[in-house]
């Protein structure tokens, strides 16, 4: 064993490879400072992964971590995110920075970007302001910026706190 230790030189392969993830997470810790550092309203939409069809569309480099929980792209030129059964739900983003969580026990998902405009805010077919801070129950809601669409006809809780807009579905 040793011998092929030797061989095969097994304490280089292994300090390089010890290099490259450290370099790997330090690189990741980098652009998440970055996504974290954006402008505008931080939102954030949990839901359910039962049942979802998931399209990305990027050139850029794509961090995943935590064995697939975790995953981060500073440039998506589509992303899209729509439900194949039951009660509707659409999420399309276009050029924009993603952090992708994954609760893989929980089947739950946590989708969180920025964005510098909210033009359309409508929970239960009522418009509403998005100027200032509030929290909801909706049936329905539909939820729109320059940069994106999300509707879901599904329960859930609507929290707009500063610049943190947050959505759970049931």
């Amino acid at each position: 064993f040793k011998k092929a230790k030797a061989d095969f030189h097994y304490p280089d392969i292994k300090s390089s490879t010890r290099q490259l993830i450290h370099h790997y997470f330090a690189e990741y810790k980098k652009a998440l400072k970055k996504f974290n550092q954006q402008k505008g309203i931080r939102i954030e939409i949990n839901l359910s992964n039962n049942g979802l069809q998931r399209f990305r569309s990027t050139k850029d480099k794509k961090w995943i971590v935590e064995n697939g929980k975790k995953l981060l792209c500073l440039h998506y030129n589509l992303y899209s995110l729509k439900s194949i059964k039951g009660n509707p739900v659409l999420l399309e983003i276009q050029d924009k920075a993603i952090f992708d969580q994954n609760n893989w026990k929980k089947r739950k998902k946590k989708v969180i970007f920025y964005t510098t405009n909210l033009s359309n805010l409508i929970l239960d077919n009522s418009p509403l302001e998005s100027k200032q801070d509030m929290e909801r129950n909706f049936e329905d809601i539909k939820l729109t910026g320059d940069d994106f669409k999300f509707t879901a006809k599904r329960k859930g809780r609507f929290s707009l706190k500063k610049n943190k807009l947050m959505i759970d579905l049931d």
